[in-house]
């Protein structure tokens, strides 16, 4: 394991800020997230809690007011009368009953009470005011018969449509009223108003659930929860029921806290569930913005530290990589040092060194570039050769192709040809001694070419040429005569043995940043850009085998000596003047014609 003093200074900051900062800051970071996550925690279920008792407390109030009131009107002694009286028609019952104001001031006085209904079998007793008769359908529901078996009063949910045909849950008081001296039946209901727990339990921010142990919900602040199941488990069998718990309530995490509140006179226990959907959410956004604040408390001085770390040890490289390119004879070192005071001292002191050996090495490079411009003359005198090569080929034919069309032809046609003859030589003469010349130039000569040869070949022999905008051939300079032994070879070797019409396409457009155009074979590097010249013929092209030995006879590094024009001489031209990235590609299918593609610095390189 490599020792603290030995790894490298970058890795030992690390090693510090992580020690001195990271870590201690985590670890502060860890338990105040903990800590304050357990804090809000605790506060929203105390809320909750105190939420939840205050809805029992009201429901048990609000139960016990009604069962008051039950037995302020079961024992009322013209309670008793009217149900038990003799009545020899329903008019006389009604005359009661209208008498009977017991229960309307009960009705009038207690917001609470949603309706008191008394059901009765007294003969002659009719649905009117507060009494209604008891019909079958009445006895057939379970708290009719409930209450007919038992004396004591019970609580019910009673579900039943209400005057506009909407189900109704109503959270109900039901008991038997005694009819002394008489075998008739009554039955008391009273419910309790669902807008009087609206007004007391409707203002709570939480969600609000009252049910019976196996019943329906018949309360929620929230009304789409009227006539659904618990959506929770609750242990009906324990009188006191308690629990606090963090459960998915419609897919969202959510506080609950469930607790029993038992009745008066009762052995039925109502459940208040109390929900809070938000709780959650709202400790996990503060913890979110504790863990931002120790992520910031990091990354900030991270950054710093980052930032310092990364000066200091580019200084130190610097430093060190001048150095070790001094050790490595490698003088051409920064002449300015820009860092902490004792480093630049240290430089200091190595740019002095530096200096005093590349006195010493001056001498030994005078030599060298003495013995380089020796090379380059050579080179000068080896284009100079290659160039007066091409005029003794050249006149042969074309003085051969003048004699043939003197015989053949007119005084005219022979005239021309010497014209164009004479400005061809004069073109040749002019350029021997000349190191570039325009592509206008070249381009004209290359014109006065095809022309004499078609005097000799008349429509077998056709050219065209195409140049792309942006080339201006009046300012590109290149070497002289270099394009017109390529067209020669088209037309001699290429055109040779075509019976019918033949085609020479010349194509000259630009290729930058490896845009269009063809890399010398076995040499890519054309710096930023070239013009390409591209020379096609229809002719009868080459056979592979061919092809291979033209291209072999391009790789050869000494310039031929033989009269012949070939490609190998035009190529090397180009490699000794703008380097090996340059030259000529020949491409060639048997039966379909020949390109001969020429590949030039462009404007920036001349």
């Amino acid at each position: 394991m490599i020792s603290f003093n030995k790894m490298k200074i970058g890795k030992q900051f690390n090693i510090v800020y992580v020690c001195a900062v990271v870590i201690p800051v985590l670890a502060l970071g860890v338990f105040l997230i903990l800590n304050t996550y357990n804090m809000l925690l605790n506060h929203h279920r105390d809320l909750l809690h105190g939420s939840n008792n205050s809805s029992k407390k009201i429901m048990k109030e609000v139960s016990d007011q009604i069962y008051n009131i039950s037995d302020s009107i079961a024992y009322d002694s013209r309670t008793v009368e009217v149900l038990g009286g003799k009545y020899g028609s329903e008019i006389e019952f009604r005359d009661a009953a209208r008498a009977y104001t017991l229960i309307d001031s009960f009705v009038q006085n207690y917001s609470q009470i949603g309706s008191i209904t008394i059901y009765t079998t007294t003969p002659y007793a009719s649905d009117f005011k507060y009494f209604k008769t008891v019909t079958d359908e009445i006895k057939a529901k379970d708290w009719y018969q409930k209450a007919v078996s038992q004396y004591s009063p019970f609580y019910q949910l009673i579900v039943e449509p209400n005057s506009y045909k909407n189900v109704e849950y109503s959270y109900s008081l039901v008991r038997k009223i005694t009819v002394l001296g008489s075998s008739c039946e009554a039955i008391m209901v009273i419910k309790v108003s669902e807008n009087y727990l609206e007004s007391r339990l409707g203002d709570s921010e939480y969600i609000t659930l009252i049910t019976f142990a196996d019943s329906e919900i018949f309360y929620s602040n929230k009304r789409s929860y009227y006539g659904k199941k618990l959506p929770f488990e609750v242990n009906r069998t324990e009188k006191y029921y308690s629990e606090k718990f963090m459960d998915d309530f419609e897919g969202v995490d959510s506080l609950v806290e469930i607790g029993s509140q038992s009745l008066k006179v009762s052995d039925t226990n109502l459940y208040v569930t109390t929900i809070d959907k938000k709780a959650i959410w709202s400790i996990m956004k503060t913890l979110y913005i504790s863990l931002l604040i120790v992520i910031v408390a990091l990354v900030v001085p991270a950054v710093f530290m980052i930032q310092f770390s990364h000066n200091f040890v580019s200084q130190v490289n610097t430093l060190r990589d001048e150095m070790h390119k001094a050790s490595n004879e490698d003088y051409n070192i920064l002449k300015s040092f820009s860092g902490s005071y004792e480093l630049q001292q240290a430089y200091g002191d190595l740019l002095v060194m530096v200096d005093t050996i590349e006195q010493q090495k001056v001498a030994m490079y005078e030599a060298m570039l003495n013995e380089k411009q020796l090379q380059n003359e050579q080179q000068e005198m080896e284009f100079k050769m290659l160039a007066s090569q091409i005029n003794p080929h050249f006149l042969y034919n074309t003085l051969e192709t003048l004699r043939m069309k003197a015989f053949t032809a007119g005084d005219r046609e022979v005239a021309t040809g010497i014209k164009l003859l004479g400005k061809l030589l004069r073109y040749v003469l002019v350029n021997i001694g000349t190191t570039y010349t325009t592509l206008a130039n070249e381009l004209e000569h290359i014109d006065t070419y095809i022309k004499i040869q078609k005097i000799r070949f008349d429509d077998r022999v056709n050219y065209t040429l195409a140049v792309d905008d942006g080339i201006d051939t009046q300012e590109y300079m290149l070497l002289p005569l270099l394009l017109q032994p390529i067209v020669e070879n088209a037309v001699v070797h290429g055109l040779e043995g075509v019976d019918g019409t033949g085609y020479i396409k010349i194509h000259i457009y630009e290729k930058i940043n490896g845009t269009e155009g063809t890399a010398v074979q076995g040499n890519t590097d054309s710096g930023d850009g070239c013009l390409i010249i591209e020379v096609s013929d229809n002719g009868n092209g080459m056979t592979k085998k061919q092809l291979e030995e033209v291209r072999n006879s391009l790789k050869e590094d000494s310039i031929s000596k033989h009269s012949s024009i070939g490609m190998s001489n035009i190529d090397q031209r180009i490699k000794l003047c703008y380097g090996n990235g340059y030259g000529v590609n020949i491409d060639s299918v048997e039966g379909e014609g020949t390109m001969v593609t020429v590949i030039l610095p462009n404007k920036s390189k001349n």
